[in-house]
């Protein structure tokens, strides 16, 4: 049987990324991986098979441009990303809601003045998702 951490590599997640998505504090996945502690054999079933289902979800994606994605599969793709950084299905959400964060509200005289969470959100919304 796989670890926790092998799934979680394999879904492409970072442990603050799987804490967020599965709601486990970050502190024991870490210990789990460390060998610190264990999880019940139960926890770490449904865990280990969640993560499956997750990178399983993001390999049909993998063949797909993000200009062939549907605005929900592109939130999908986004939302199992470990971050935001260098995100083209993110560029192509914002360019689609008709969103520069690069322009103002969103920066002032070089400054980021919106919390990236919060672009996103707005996109989400004026595309109705």
């Amino acid at each position: 049987m796989k670890t926790v951490k092998e799934a979680r590599l394999e879904a492409g997640l970072t442990q603050a990324k799987m804490a967020e998505i599965m709601g486990i504090p970050k502190r024991t996945i870490e210990a789990w991986e460390a060998g610190d502690r264990t999880p019940p054999a139960y926890v770490e079933r449904l865990v280990i098979a969640e993560l499956e289902r997750i990178g399983e979800k993001m390999k049909k994606y993998e063949d797909m441009s993000v200009k062939e994605m549907t605005d929900a599969q592109l939130v999908e793709v986004i939302d199992s990303q470990s971050s935001y950084a260098d995100s083209k299905e993110l560029d192509e959400l914002l360019a689609r809601a008709d969103i520069d964060p690069t322009q103002e509200p969103y920066v002032v005289n070089g400054e980021p003045q919106v919390d990236p969470d919060d672009i996103y959100e707005e996109a989400k919304k004026k595309l109705g998702l």
